[in-house]
């Protein structure tokens, strides 16, 4: 009953998509210019192949848009669709081969400004202002807004244009220097760029404005807190010497020598004003050697490696204070701590745990200088487990101490790159492999999976997907239950969809699992029982049936566009009702159509661009290769996997040059062998008349190759009532057979049968050896395979 309501719905669909086109074609030939275009009618192959392609130029421009034809790649609604995608493709195929049209085209140059990314585009590919726009406003906003000083590209006219100068001001305060005058003086704007840069006040040209802006306190702190501490220079005199207003302004930016000279002698001040910029304290001159003044520049927050050996050089008793230690330990050089540490003065903070923790966070290396506690306080020992250290620091501390504290060996397999996951491995006790934690950190790192938590993976899906995730070639070891199931498996193939090929075959042949497969990954197939082409024609008939499900079966009865004309409409009334209402009888009609939407479209549209547009060769990683069985378990390292590419290509070439020489090479060794078979004809007729005889009886085999190169013939004849051998000789043959000839095949002849063809053509009809030649098979034909046979051997090695 189903299928007949399906069937009577589509063929309803059909006929009034019938009469719908009916009435295009009597308009058309009315009037020209109501004519509409061919895709209206959704049954344009070549619709259906560009909307095709504008998806997936849409999803994923880099890898589809050399593969389009040279028509999309000039056509602007593909160059549109191109900049909405995540990623473009290179500048020399995308900038320099679009025609000049489209450039500079308006829409195509806003389409790029509209960009997350505009900002590096423009620098990279070199994305300046086109000189005929200038003097759009919209173009030039969005410029102003992501690009510093494309505010002086623009024109005069836009330069004075309050909403353009605002957008440049919104980037950067300093961009006002290029606002008409009229502006500059504008009150709102010079606040405006002054919160953004305090530097911006310098662009405000003297005048009222000016004046009634300095000689707001208020504002003036404002503006020098914002980098602004020059600026104290534009304020009238008596704020000059305002005591706060002079500290702000030397915290950022302005020198010593400005300071008048009634400050100069002020230790408070000074102090005041090192405790706020350490930078100070190398500009004072001789009162370097005063040790407040060294304290409080060792000390302040933004000291330096240069105040800190400044400071220590003139008061050496500094190293034994702990505050100068920690400000070392949190902003001073490396090597500078490390002296103090080695020798240098400040021994007795080696077991003080917050300063050893700081130390230990600046550089791991000093944790060796640690006590003896603190190299078990687990505290510590984290915070040196560094990329660089996590294995040095392992084989510091004792098994004891990693086995009672798994965060320690989940922290190091976490920091440790992947190719050295080998040396760790043998670090980590045996009882942690036990650890869920542990376990998940191997893996998510992408280690193998060891055989010591390989039965975790028959029952935990969770571990299972990140195995699919992070290490799909090892999937092969998660639990056959988990690999038979259809719905954890369509799960796992969203994670790395070349896992299918190690599903059971039941799941393999489902078709709603193999699309996110290869949605997933362009080379899911590869390995499993699916045909290439069934599915990809499975996957074109279910989109070519969401296109005529939405322009034939729908048309006209989405209540947000403007009703179209009866004939144009849809015979379903009833979904004419509401937008609540159409849309709830339309995803029921959907479902009942089994019409793909909403994730389901989305997955099969992805589906269908790996499979027509797959990236290429060149651009895969090195664990892209077609190993129906799996990877090696060294997959992970990338030196190893990059050797393995380079040999893969290299055995393509010369399986291509075999390929190209076999014809030649079994012409020529044809000739060869005639010419041998032909030089033992005459060799055997030029020794017949010494053995009284025309050809020899017998061959003894002397290399048990069953052949006669370098064997012994014999001469048997009966002479007064016995055996007498007349005469013996080696034959040599100059054309030995190959040597994988006899290592696989064992007992190959390379020639005819000397006994059966000698008694065949023996001159006085002798019947015995008519006999032999007709029990001997034609050696044409068995030449011939064993040949054949050879050659695939020699192509197989």
């Amino acid at each position: 009953m189903a299928s007949m309501q399906r069937q009577a719905i589509i063929s309803r669909s059909s006929s009034s998509s019938n009469r719908d086109a009916m009435q295009i074609d009597s308009n058309s030939s009315n009037n020209d210019n109501t004519k509409k275009p061919a895709q209206e009618t959704g049954t344009n192959k070549d619709y259906f192949e560009r909307r095709f392609a504008l998806d997936s130029v849409e999803r994923d421009a880099a890898r589809v848009w050399n593969t389009l034809p040279e028509a999309y790649r000039s056509d602007k609604d593909f160059v549109l669709a191109a900049l909405k995608s995540e990623s473009l493709p290179s500048k020399a195929d995308f900038e320099r081969t679009l025609p000049q049209s489209l450039r500079f085209d308006r829409d195509v140059v806003l389409a790029f400004c509209q960009r997350d990314d505009f900002s590096q585009l423009y620098y990279t590919r070199h994305l300046f202002v086109p000189d005929c726009l200038t003097g759009d406003k919209e173009v030039m906003m969005a410029y102003c807004s992501k690009i510093p000083r494309a505010l002086q590209e623009c024109s005069e006219e836009l330069c004075n244009d309050r909403d353009v100068v605002m957008a440049a001001i919104s980037l950067g305060g300093l961009e006002l220097q290029y606002a008409s005058r009229r502006l500059q003086e504008d009150k709102d704007l010079v606040i405006a760029a002054c919160r953004k840069d305090g530097r911006a006040l310098e662009f405000c040209p003297p005048g009222p404005t000016r004046t009634e802006l300095t000689s707001d306190r208020d504002f003036m702190l404002s503006v020098l807190g914002k980098h602004g501490g020059a600026m104290l220079r534009l304020v009238p005199e008596p704020l000059k010497r305002d005591r706060l207003l002079l500290l702000e302004a030397l915290a950022h930016g302005m020198r010593f020598r400005m300071v008048p000279d009634i400050y100069k002698n002020d230790k408070d001040f000074l102090l005041k004003a090192l405790e706020r910029s350490s930078k100070l304290y190398l500009e004072i001159g001789p009162l370097l050697k005063d040790p407040d003044y060294a304290l409080a520049a060792a000390t302040a927050p933004d000291s330096t490696d240069e105040v800190h050996r400044k400071a220590l050089q003139a008061a050496p008793q500094l190293k034994q204070n702990r505050e100068v230690i920690m400000s070392i330990a949190l902003r001073g050089d490396k090597e500078l701590l490390e002296s103090l540490f080695n020798g240098g003065g400040a021994q007795q903070f080696l077991d003080d745990k917050p300063l050893m923790l700081a130390a230990v966070k600046r550089d791991c290396r000093l944790f060796k200088y640690a006590r003896a506690n603190l190299k078990e306080d687990p505290e510590v020992i984290l915070a040196s487990i560094q990329q660089d250290s996590a294995i040095d620091t392992l084989r510091d501390i004792s098994p004891e101490v990693r086995r009672r504290f798994p965060e320690i060996s989940v922290k190091a397999i976490q920091v440790t790159c992947v190719r050295r996951l080998r040396y760790l491995e043998s670090l980590i006790p045996e009882p942690l492999w036990q650890n869920r934690d542990v376990v998940l950190a191997w893996i998510r790192k992408g280690g193998n999976v060891l055989e010591s938590f390989e039965r975790m993976l028959d029952r935990d899906q969770e571990m299972a997907l990140e195995v699919a995730k992070h290490n799909w070639a090892n999937f092969k070891k998660v639990g056959a239950n988990l690999r038979g199931d259809k719905d954890f498996m369509a799960l796992a193939v969203q994670q790395d969809g070349r896992v299918l090929r190690f599903a059971s075959r039941q799941v393999q042949t489902n078709y709603q699992v193999v699309v996110r497969a290869v949605a997933n990954h362009h080379r899911a197939l590869s390995g499993v029982l699916v045909s290439e082409s069934d599915f990809k024609n499975w996957v074109k008939s279910a989109l070519d049936l969401h296109m005529t499900f939405v322009k034939d079966f729908l048309r006209g009865i989405a209540i947000n566009k403007p009703h179209l004309p009866p004939a144009r409409r849809s015979q379903l009334p009833m979904l004419d009702r509401g937008v609540e209402t159409s849309q709830a009888f339309k995803q029921l009609i959907a479902d009942f159509l089994g019409v793909p939407v909403k994730d389901d479209l989305r997955i099969m549209r992805q589906a269908w661009t790996n499979m027509t547009y797959p990236p290429c060769s060149s651009s895969t990683d090195a664990s892209d290769r077609d190993d129906a069985a799996g990877m090696d378990d060294d997959v992970v390292n990338i030196l190893g996997a990059r050797r393995r590419e380079r040999w893969e290509r290299r055995m393509e070439l010369q399986r291509a040059d075999r390929d190209n020489a076999v014809a030649g090479r079994m012409e020529r060794m044809g000739e060869r062998f005639g010419r041998a078979a032909a030089f033992r004809d005459a060799q055997r007729r030029a020794a017949a008349p010494l053995f009284g005889r025309q050809e020899p009886d017998d061959v003894i085999d002397l290399d048990g190759d069953d052949d006669d190169d370098g064997d012994l013939i014999v001469d048997i004849a009966v002479n007064a009532g016995g055996p007498r051998v007349a005469a013996a000789r080696r034959v040599r043959n100059p054309f030995p057979p190959p040597p994988a000839a006899r290592v696989n095949q064992g007992r190959f002849v390379m020639g005819n049968n000397a006994n059966g063809r000698a008694n065949g053509a023996a001159a006085d009809g002798n019947a015995n050896g008519r006999a032999a030649a007709a029990a001997n098979p034609p050696r044409e034909i068995q030449f011939r395979e064993n040949f054949f046979q050879m050659l695939e051997e020699w192509d197989d090695l």
